[in-house]
């Protein structure tokens, strides 16, 4: 891409130059007319590479422009073994001997980037990549003390900083979409965007789920299945368990003053969490909230004007997560969750996203089973916050 660029830049360069002559040199018949056949031939030259990146860019793949004739050659054979179970050309590198492929790392970005679309968690969250099947991450608990002295005094130690282990085992998730033959054969077909999109959205509904009920079991662990402990300070914070704060009456918000339990929340939230703290409701609840008004009747819940910002309520970001519980419906789980989600909740994703095309199960379609390796688990319980449904 960058040489087909480099060359169109160098060749619009010499067609303005002929130009300039042939403008200069009226005179010179025979040469105008060698001249003018030139730039039909540049401007013919300079079309064909326009048409060239046009059709590069037509592939859909994110970053393809940038990155150049390799990832064509692999979202090719990514397609070619969709369509008829081979790859183009002798190039095998991503076959597996199961009879499978490892995924191109641009078409399982541009998988896990749909993915992250259909929810919020992923956009929220510390996401990495990760190449072991458990992650560690050492997080500091407590810093370490000082104190004053004279200079002659006796010193005594201080305490130092303590640190925690959390450990994220990574465990594999799949997807198994298919697509008619009909679709595989159709030329016209953008089938590596089509192949993104179904297997999107099959894994980005199940992280969705997992990274808010998940109990660790065969899948990653969500907020809901840690233990929680009733706090008013921030001095109640305990570590290895999510804080709560109560609404004041069962199954609903309190009816005076209804938005101080979310003020609560967050103020219970230490100084360093709060810049960048989200409240996570789900959309039954946010319609409750949506009704509510404050003492002057003024609306508390304020509608963004903005696609890519988030509404407010009582001046808190709020974003929609229907996995979690309704506000009527339990007592017992937090319905709302507050926070600043990149620093307490961790998502690490294994690398090498594989498929294995399977023609034979249903006929006249097409099977993709796709196998990812996800972890995912709270990492700093002080920088999450839940709110109950209680009195």
């Amino acid at each position: 891409m960058d040489e087909l660029k480099k060359k169109l830049g160098e060749l619009t360069a010499k067609l303005d130059d002929i130009t300039k002559k042939i403008e200069a040199n009226t005179t010179a018949k025979a040469e105008a007319k060698d001249l003018e056949n030139l730039k039909a031939a540049i401007e013919q030259m300079k079309s064909d590479i326009e048409n060239e990146i046009a059709s590069i860019k037509a592939s859909g793949i994110a970053g393809l422009t940038n990155e150049g004739a390799s990832k064509i050659k692999a979202v090719a054979n990514f397609v070619a073994l969709a369509r008829k179970g081979e790859f183009e050309g002798a190039v095998r590198v991503s076959e597996n001997a199961d009879g499978g492929y490892f995924i191109p790392k641009e078409i399982e970005k541009g998988i896990l980037t749909l993915a992250a679309d259909e929810g919020n968690m992923r956009s929220l969250a510390d996401v990495r990549g990760c190449s072991s099947d458990v992650v560690e991450i050492r997080v500091r608990v407590s810093g370490a003390s000082a104190g004053h002295v004279g200079e002659e005094d006796e010193r005594s130690t201080t305490d130092t900083a303590k640190y925690a282990l959390i450990e994220i085992p990574i465990q594999e998730q799949y997807a198994y979409p298919e697509i008619s033959n009909r679709a595989l054969e159709d030329a016209d077909e953008d089938l590596s965007a089509e192949l993104q999109e179904t297997i999107a959205e099959a894994l980005g509904v199940q992280d969705e789920e997992d990274f808010i009920s998940g109990n660790g079991v065969k899948k990653p662990r969500g907020i809901l299945s840690y233990p929680t402990k009733a706090v008013t300070t921030v001095k109640d914070l305990e570590w290895g368990k999510i804080g709560t704060v109560k609404t004041g009456k069962a199954g609903a918000l309190a009816e005076t003053s209804p938005q101080d339990v979310f003020l609560k929340a967050k103020s219970v939230l230490k100084k360093r969490y709060r810049v960048g703290a989200v409240l996570l409701v789900n959309t039954t609840t946010a319609g409750v909230m949506e009704q509510l008004k404050d003492e002057d009747g003024r609306p508390l819940w304020t509608t963004s004007l903005r696609d890519d910002m988030p509404d407010k309520f009582a001046g808190i970001k709020v974003m929609i997560n229907d996995y979690l519980p309704d506000i009527g419906n339990s007592d017992s789980l937090p319905f709302a969750i507050m926070g600043n989600f990149k620093k307490g909740y961790a998502i690490r994703d294994r690398q090498g996203m594989s498929m294995l095309r399977d023609p034979y199960t249903k006929k006249g379609w097409v099977r993709f089973y796709t196998t990812k390796r996800t972890g995912a688990g709270v990492k700093d319980f002080f920088a999450l916050i839940g709110i109950k449904a209680t009195a």
